[in-house]
């Protein structure tokens, strides 16, 4: 809550991303719980309390991401200074669309959530949690095997990061479970990581380039020329993409294959506490 209520003040980039992951986290939780407890528990009643603000601080964020870009390749051209202008009165706009949604945002619809979830979470037992992760974790890997074929699309790849980050957010808990090292899925929960990274990369180019798009939709009556500086680095981006999308398509394949469904059932030993349970 702290992170949120700091981020409705700041609006920075940094405290905008905090919010979001943690958002992630939580709907992979809720999607987890919904898989165990089929047609008891539903993940969107829980998860609608976050959606607005999930949906603004998406917004947000990629104005921010577009800002950050175009510092990187800047070229102080007058034609950059114009789109920089356009980004920044963007920013403005949807900060404070945010601030609404935190300042709408129902902490008490939360509370009472949390003491539902705590129900189902002494249900599970934690002996069998880790067959359960096993499940979770290789039904969500098949998933994304069945996705391959179209992986140049970007709402499949997309689909395909979305399904990575619930994996790794299900595995990150398991291991903050665990009272072993795991050194494997550690290892794995790193490489995880590093492939929702890399398309993310993907997707924050595609999102800037998208963003010249309009920007130069805005400008159609002015001539050509005072917009050309933008084209030349859309089309780097889309070079840089091309580059990233190869790496993806060559990398995914070995890491659900290989290091996921090969795998034996995930040794993840639960720490319990004296009452035997560990949450």
């Amino acid at each position: 809550m702290l992170n949120l209520y700091k981020a409705g003040i700041t609006g920075r980039e940094a405290d905008i991303h905090m919010i979001r992951s943690n958002i992630k986290k939580i709907r992979a939780f809720y999607h987890f719980l919904e898989v165990i407890y089929q047609g008891k528990f539903k993940k969107e009643e829980h998860y609608a309390a976050f959606k607005e603000l999930f949906r603004q601080a998406g917004k947000l964020r990629e104005v921010h991401v577009n800002l950050m870009i175009l510092e990187q390749y800047t070229t102080h051209a007058p034609e950059e200074k114009d789109f920089r202008s356009y980004l920044q009165k963007k920013e403005m706009v949807l900060a404070r669309k945010f601030l609404y949604a935190v300042r709408d945002y129902d902490e008490t619809a939360i509370i009472s959530k949390e003491k539902e979830i705590e129900k189902f979470m002494n249900k599970l037992q934690p002996k069998k949690f880790s067959g359960n992760v096993d499940k979770f974790i290789k039904k969500k890997s098949s998933r994304i095997l069945g996705y391959l074929p179209e992986i140049r699309n970007p709402l499949i790849l997309h689909k395909i990061r979305m399904h990575l980050k619930t994996i790794s957010s299900i595995l990150d808990i398991s291991l903050k479970c665990s009272r072993e090292l795991n050194e494997t899925e550690h290892q794995l929960l790193t490489e995880i990581i590093g492939m929702e990274t890399l398309i993310g990369i993907w997707h924050d180019n595609i999102v800037f380039i998208e963003a010249i798009k309009t920007y130069r939709k805005s400008k159609s009556g002015e001539l050509p020329e005072t917009q050309a500086i933008l084209e030349p680095l859309g089309s780097k981006l889309n070079l840089e993409n091309t580059t990233i999308l190869e790496r993806i398509e060559k990398m995914i394949p070995s890491l659900i294959v290989d290091s996921i469904l090969s795998k034996p059932r995930w040794n993840l030993s639960v720490k319990e506490d004296v009452e035997g349970k560990s949450w």
